[in-house]
């Protein structure tokens, strides 16, 4: 016979004060034996001004741009499973009311 007691404890959602929201234009996901390692990277295009002739020597000097980590977040199988089916619930519904909208 189980002796385990049950109880559902409500789970409080908190955003700590400092919290910074963060636009991630790139996303790495690598898969571990039991879990995935989503990393979010943010890519801020350089600031390049001027007139054609400066603007193409700016440009002829990049060879690359950081894309830099804003977050890290691990899931197991199973929550990657759920946050994958919520985000196609969310696309799904988010297209139905496009098509309304037209």
């Amino acid at each position: 016979m189980d002796n385990e007691t049950h109880k559902e404890i409500q789970i409080e959602w908190v955003i700590p004060e400092g919290v910074i929201a963060r636009y991630a234009s790139n996303v790495v996901v690598q898969k571990t034996e039991s879990n995935y390692l989503m990393s979010f990277f943010e890519i801020q295009p350089p600031l390049i001004i001027g007139d054609a002739e400066k603007i193409n020597l700016d440009l002829s000097k990049i060879d690359k741009i950081a894309a830099k980590c804003v977050a890290q977040v691990y899931m197991s199988n199973e929550q990657i499973k759920a946050f994958y089916d919520l985000l196609h619930k969310l696309l799904d519904s988010e297209d139905e009311i496009n098509q309304s909208v037209k």
